[in-house]
């Protein structure tokens, strides 16, 4: 069961009912919201993204060290990580070969 800090109808309630409802402040004052359902579709290209991504992590967990240590090097340069790196060049089909 939920907790709440103040009454219900107050002007100061703050926290969540059964993850449907919460109570909050916000700069324009109190307020109560439903929480946002965001139904996982899983549309064709939803599953094909999830696919190749799940390639691409493959991908880099069979790289040897000293290729991901390369990889984290070209990705340092753009303040991103190896593993970051590695993946998006793997989904953009841009693979260095070795």
């Amino acid at each position: 069961m939920a907790k709440l800090n103040a009454p219900i109808c107050s002007f100061g309630a703050k926290a969540s009912l059964a993850k449907r409802l919460t109570y909050q402040d916000a700069p324009s004052g109190s307020r109560a919201i439903s929480f946002p359902s965001h139904p996982d579709a899983k549309t064709p290209s939803q599953l094909i993204h999830r696919s190749k991504y799940q390639d691409a992590v493959l991908f880099w967990w069979s790289l040897h060290i000293h290729e991901r240590e390369f990889y984290g090097y070209l990705a340092n340069q753009l303040g991103i990580t190896g593993f970051n790196y590695a993946v998006a060049q793997y989904l953009l089909g841009q693979n260095p070969t070795w």
